[in-house]
């Protein structure tokens, strides 16, 4: 009997998975992330965890997909500015809607700035609002509940460090929960060294994968989803494995 949970025009990618973006990883990975889960990306300051979620995003573009991409720790501008010089392109898909800025930083660095929402952009007042920022995820999915959804919280360590442990835990609980069964794949970007280890730790007990990636000379990927670290490049393409 066929096996139900592969794809037949290429067996070795699995159902059950969703496209990092990354054609290499996803092969090594049979698919790419786990589809409908909670995955952290893990690393050190200056490490290029920013591209693995611009990757993620552009493939749910080029899919077709809605994309919600929440920010804490630099203006939608910003991110659009990073991504490309890295080569993607997100400013036709976010003045179409398709991709979806949740900006929680630009109100809160610029206090002249306006906060009112515009076409593919909310702007929430920081990132201590977590109840704005689950209503306003709430709103984004009700609309979209008849598409594949990507999201990415850049970075979930700006929430954490602005609001308390416990309300970080139970928005985690509750939101990763409502996206899960949305059928959201859902990204978090984690700086490491800057959270208390136990804290840290009931959040990856909260993941349904991680990965980790290496900085400087040591730029790679690993995870108990990968059967070795894998090591990476930067390319004109993006990241590229070596």
């Amino acid at each position: 009997m066929a096996d139900v949970n592969v794809d037949r025009k290429n067996p070795i990618l699995k159902k059950s998975k969703i496209s990092t973006g990354i054609n290499d990883l996803d092969i090594l990975l049979e698919g790419g992330y786990l589809k409908e889960g909670l995955i952290m990306i893990s690393g050190h300051s200056g490490t290029e965890k920013n591209a693995f979620a611009f990757h993620f995003t552009q493939a749910g573009i080029d899919l077709g997909e809605a994309v919600i991409y929440i920010t804490a720790d630099m203006s939608h501008e910003e991110i659009n500015k990073k991504a490309d010089a890295l080569g993607f392109d997100f400013k036709k898909a976010n003045s179409s809607g398709e991709l979806i800025f949740i900006d929680c930083y630009s109100s809160s660095s610029d206090p002249a700035k306006k906060s009112d929402s515009q076409t593919g952009i909310i702007s929430l007042p920081g990132a201590n609002s977590l109840n704005d920022l689950s209503i306003a995820i709430k709103s984004i999915l009700q609309e979209h509940e008849q598409k594949k959804i990507r999201v990415v919280f850049h970075s979930l360590s700006t929430f954490i460090l602005y609001n308390p442990a416990s309300s970080i835990i139970k928005f985690i609980q509750f939101v990763g929960g409502r996206l899960k069964k949305s059928n959201a794949t859902t990204l978090f970007i984690v700086d490491e060294g800057m959270h208390e280890k136990t804290l840290l730790t009931s959040i990856e007990h909260m993941m349904d994968e991680k990965y980790s990636i290496g900085d400087g000379e040591n730029f790679s990927i690993s995870s108990a989803s990968l059967p070795m670290s894998i090591p990476l490049k930067m390319g004109s393409a993006g990241i590229e494995i070596k």
